[in-house]
């Protein structure tokens, strides 16, 4: 089933309204909308409901430009916003986004009929946004959870090598329980810390438990350092680590619940035999034991049952077991007591109470002398922070994992001179494996040029004196090739130990790059001098330090004159604060900036324009030292460029009488044919006529088909000239156009558009009437019959929509289809002459022409010419 997604839209527009509702609320949209027409109404049904999005008008009645995405802001900082309105500048679109709203949509019936795409793919941009602050945030928690449950944890955590079965980490609590210290235990391995009468069967179930076929084996002979032996419950799970897959151990030291559950094996005594000093020892132990009868109701049981429960005595016996443990009316799932009494063997489980808390239950029966199960011990232990451990570490592994090894950085974890942990970009930064860098020394694959340097921080770093956390140095990778690293370091806590993390991104290319500059600088020096563009250096304070022959020709200073001279002193002051924004936001950011134009001052006052590009210069530790220029003079340009546009202007001129010639001569042409040869073609119809009555007085015409048929095909051609004489005329200069005016002229046109190619072209204009000179009307009528041929020939379309309006001082006109469009890098090879004309003919009337595509959506051409153009006629009266 789709997901719905509740939408409140805001909007003091009836119509706008309407259509928004008929766009979004379609069947099977997924899209429930509710409509707020005013902003009280908005703000009820904010507070009143849950949304997913708000999509709100930019001007509502009683509210300014920006209080509806304040309140939302307010409201809900993570409710996402879409301003939908009719107009909006870029200056406001722009401060809408900086106060909350995540995107604004202009009101078309395009925009519209696509809105539903806009606001999945908003929702979903924001819901990923989200996402990844949550996973990060929790990633983040995760990793101090993991640390603080493996160092805190009360059983003993061993992780070992499934392959060698040696062991890489252990947590303080197995170093207690086993006499080692953690360097000590990381040189030992399974056979180490096991009896060798037990070793076989220990091994046999370590692979059992590596392949996952068994998580817990019970009863496990331990070695101490000092040779002493206890018994430990072993739970193991796959633990993944740098891409490897290791074995996780939690060990529980049972030495004495093994020694209570064998004395119970071993007793033969009834439970009414048990003395008062027996019972006091089960008293004493923090394990809650019962007693059960075959037919699970408990008979006796030690005191650390009544402290779970709290319950007395006579409100535990003879009560059910599962009624008192799980506050069930029927016996447990895989119930250990049940399959005791069935096996006669004992047997475990861990088993989940309704409170949330997690039990290890080992039960063993009792028998009587004739082997006859009478009854089973149930021994429990609470295990819950054990099992919410284990949980947490694993979340904790797989989070960490899943950053680090996709992570693009090196990140390296030593301590004292040893890696620990290394990510797998590590590997591929150093050419090295993982066992192979774990082998090393931190130090080992630094260049020897920075080796003493990078050792003594590290080694300052772990004892915690005060280092620079971030520096560059090279490596040597293992076949030989050297890389730069940039290389940023701090101190975590790892193990329960003092270690350095480090986080490495190679960036040999951008060295190389700056080596490549300077001895490139050095070379552009001795070319400078010989060039005929002035070149000159100048230091951060702007003081000119450098430059050639050329740039003393330019100034007309001596030598000696401008040493003592900054380019600010050379530069009229209307420069001053554009060429300190090049400065401060192209050259000091990107190293160089763009080419651009301003003026100098000669040593004789003498204001010229000239035309350079500023590079910046650093030193060997990135600072900012210098900037070069090559300055040209551009004088003998500029006065070229002025000739240019003169001359450019009266090519406009001349094509703009051109084109008027050649509408005038248009219409002379179609009012000659319409006057002469279309009253002379009436003249010869109206003869054949004549003809044909006379005939048909003097002879029987019914007697002559052959005549008959010849009159009738005079006629006929005669009717076919006029028609052609018709479309001739109106191909020239359409009749209409100047009789009834442009909006009549266009919706005629339409209509013969769509008789003609069975396309669907509607036309739509503003109710105004107004009036244009002939020149613009001619302009638009021929840009529109350009557009609509050009749809024919390639869009492939089904429908077009034209559009003429007045837009306070300006007529705008606009065609959209809905055929294949185009992309926008494929616009420069649809500069056909068409197109090129409609230009032309838009630039000649002072207008703007625009037209834009998108692939599989259509082509939309804009037209907006001002009312006032110098080039237009007075309207008539």
């Amino acid at each position: 089933m789709p997901e719905t997604i509740r939408i409140l839209y805001v909007d003091d527009n009836a119509d706008d309204r309407q259509l928004v509702r008929s766009s979004l609320e379609q069947k099977d949209s997924g899209f429930q909308l509710t409509l707020a027409k005013t902003g009280k109404e908005f703000e009820s049904m904010l507070t009143r409901d849950n949304y997913d999005l708000v999509i709100s008008d930019l001007q509502i009645s009683g509210y300014d430009n920006f209080k509806i995405i304040d309140y939302v802001k307010s409201y809900s900082s993570g409710l996402p916003l879409i301003i939908l309105t009719r107009t909006i500048s870029e200056q406001i679109a722009i401060e809408a986004i900086k106060r909350g709203a995540i995107d604004y949509v202009i009101k078309s019936d395009q925009n519209i009929q696509h809105l539903s795409i806009i606001i999945k793919v908003t929702l979903k941009k924001k819901r990923s946004q989200i996402a990844q602050e949550i996973i990060v945030q929790t990633l983040h928690d995760s990793e101090a959870r993991f640390r603080d449950i493996f160092e805190k944890a009360t059983d003993g955590m061993l992780l070992a090598d499934i392959i060698s079965k040696k062991f890489i980490l252990s947590n303080p609590n197995l170093c207690r329980m086993l006499g080692y210290s953690s360097k000590e235990i990381l040189k030992l391995s399974v056979a180490d810390i096991h009896p060798p009468e037990s070793l076989h069967h220990v091994i046999s179930e370590f692979e059992r438990q590596a392949s996952g076929e068994v998580t817990s084996v019970l009863n496990i002979p331990v070695i101490r350092k000092d040779e002493s032996v206890f018994y430990a419950d072993i739970n193991s799970y796959p633990f993944y680590w740098g891409g490897k897959k290791y074995l996780m151990g939690i060990f529980r030291d049972i030495t004495q619940r093994k020694q209570t559950e064998d004395s119970l094996h071993q007793s033969e005594i009834k439970y009414k035999q048990l003395s008062k000093e027996f019972k006091a020892l089960l008293d004493a132990i923090p394990d809650k034991i019962t007693l059960l009868s075959v037919d699970l109701k408990i008979i006796w049981f030690n005191k650390a049952v009544t402290l779970i429960t709290s319950k007395n005595n006579t409100e535990v016996i003879g009560e059910f077991c599962y009624k008192i443990w799980c506050e069930k009316n029927t016996p447990c799932e895989r119930c250990p007591v049940i399959r005791t009494l069935a096996t006669g063997l004992p047997e475990t489980e861990i088993i989940k109470t309704g409170d949330g808390k997690y039990w290890d239950l080992r039960t063993v029966p009792i028998q009587d002398d004739t082997g006859k199960i009478t009854g089973v011990i149930e021994v429990g232990r609470d295990i819950t922070d054990q099992k919410i451990a284990e949980e947490n570490l694993r979340e904790n592994e797989s989070k960490f994992r899943a950053v680090a090894d996709t992570s693009v950085a090196t990140i390296v974890i030593y301590q004292n001179d040893k890696y620990v942990y290394l990510n797998p970009a590590a590997e591929a930064i150093t050419g090295y494996s993982k066992s192979e860098l774990m082998e090393k020394n931190f130090w080992d694959i630094i260049h020897p040029d920075y080796r003493d340097l990078v050792r003594a921080r590290g080694i300052a770093r772990i004892e915690g004196k005060p280092v620079t956390s971030r520096y560059e140095f090279k490596i040597i990778k293992k076949n030989g090739d050297v890389r730069w690293l940039d290389f940023g370091a701090g101190m975590i806590q790892y193990r329960g130990k003092p270690a350095a993390i480090g986080v490495a991104f190679d960036v040999t290319d951008r060295k190389e790059a700056e080596e490549a500059l300077r001895v490139s600088e050095k070379k552009y020096r001795l070319l400078h001098e010989s060039m005929t563009d002035a070149f000159a250096t100048v230091n951060m304070d702007g003081k000119i330090i450098e430059f050639n022959n050329a740039y003393i020709s330019m100034l007309g200073y001596t030598a000696e004159e401008i040493v003592n001279l900054s380019y600010i002193d050379i530069t009229p002051e209307k420069w001053h604060a554009y060429e300190s924004k090049i400065v401060s936001e192209q050259v000091l950011s990107n190293g160089f900036s763009e080419v651009y134009e301003k003026e100098y001052r000669r040593k004789d006052g003498t204001i010229f324009p000239i035309e350079l590009r500023t590079f910046l210069i650093r030193d060997e530790n990135r600072k900012p030292e210098s900037m070069w220029a090559i300055v040209r003079d551009i004088t003998g340009r500029k006065r070229a460029e002025e000739e240019l546009n003169q001359s450019l202007e009266q090519m406009r001129q001349l094509s703009a009488r051109f084109q008027s010639i050649r509408e005038e001569e248009s219409t002379r042409i179609a009012r000659e044919i319409h006057d002469e040869l279309g009253q002379t073609l009436t003249g010869i119809k109206m003869d054949i006529s004549f003809l044909e009555e006379r005939l048909t007085e003097i002879l029987n015409l019914q007697e002559n088909p052959q005549l008959i048929e010849k009159i009738n095909s005079i006629s006929n051609l005669t009717d076919s000239a006029v028609q052609t004489i018709r479309k001739i005329t109106t191909a020239l200069r359409p009749a209409i156009l100047d009789s009834m005016g442009l909006s009549a002229a266009i919706e005629w046109q339409t209509e013969d558009f769509e008789h003609r190619t069975g396309i669907t072209c509607r036309y739509f204009s503003s109710s105004e009437n107004f009036e244009v000179g002939r020149e613009v009307s001619t302009a638009i009528f021929r840009i529109m019959q350009e557009a609509l041929t050009n749809i024919t020939r390639h869009a492939k379309a089904s429908h077009v929509t034209v559009k003429l309006e007045k837009r306070k001082d300006n007529i705008f006109f606009k065609v959209t289809d809905n055929g294949t469009g185009f992309k926008e890098s494929e616009l420069n090879n649809l500069n056909s002459f068409g197109i090129l004309g409609m230009k032309e003919r838009c630039s000649l009337m002072g207008g703007i022409f625009e037209i834009r595509g998108e692939p599989g959506i259509g082509t939309t051409i804009r037209v907006t010419i001002p009312l006032h153009s110098s080039t237009m006629m007075e309207p008539t009266k």
